[in-house]
């Protein structure tokens, strides 16, 4: 478990050292670390685990359900965050 917490807290202080650039150079605005932390994880870890949801809800009807990839998951996860931290959201 503590290796775990180990490698979380170098990813954390990862992204805070690269907010914080993009701070000093003016590319970003100042923004919560574990707010867009969060925001990266939450979506790939959902997408990881609704497998079978999205097969059941495209078999309900709700059309492509199924067929979102890993690739597009992380695309606009990449749009999302970059928007939020170049202050466009």
């Amino acid at each position: 478990w503590s290796s775990d917490v180990c490698s979380s807290d170098l990813i954390v202080q990862g992204l805070i050292a690269i907010l914080q650039e993009g701070v000093r150079t003016r590319r970003f605005r100042k923004v919560n670390p574990l707010l867009v932390h969060g925001g990266i994880v939450g979506p790939l870890l959902l997408f990881l685990a609704s497998a079978g949801l999205r097969r059941r809800l495209e078999n309900a009807g709700v059309p492509g359900a199924a067929q979102v990839t890993r690739d597009e998951v992380v695309a606009h996860v990449q749009r999302v965050t970059l928007a939020l931290v170049e202050g466009r959201m």
